[in-house]
């Protein structure tokens, strides 16, 4: 029995250690969990334009810009068109999406973050 609580402290101790989130955003860091937050979010941004079913009509790039403040969260965010021709209902969409990101507490202050979004 005590084995087996040995190896189930042993295994739990390593996988907390092997977490790949910190708990907090450093200078170390931030451009590392900024990006897998994009990629996390990337699927859902296209599916605003899939949303919209006008994907034959819209078409261009958004400039998504979006502000993570010492909490983590995400307090603003403001897509706007950058070429071609997108609907507002898909830049509020974007927007939605960055709102819904969490990011851990950042000891760096307030991060601003811009990010284009290519929607052909």
């Amino acid at each position: 029995m005590k084995t087996k609580n040995s190896l189930i402290l042993m295994t739990a101790l390593f996988l907390m250690g092997c977490s790949t989130t910190p708990d907090f955003i450093s200078e170390d860091n931030k451009n590392r969990l900024i990006k897998e937050k994009l990629t996390e979010m990337t699927p859902l941004v296209k599916s605003c334009l899939e949303q919209e079913g006008r994907q034959n009509i819209d078409k261009g790039v958004a400039k998504l810009n979006f502000m993570i403040e010492e909490s983590g969260k995400v307090t603003s965010a403001n897509a706007k068109v950058q070429s071609g021709r997108l609907n507002k209902n898909i830049l509020s969409c974007v927007e939605k999406v960055a709102l819904s990101l969490k990011f851990p507490p950042s000891i760096v202050g307030k991060i601003e973050v811009n990010q284009p979004f290519n929607f052909y």
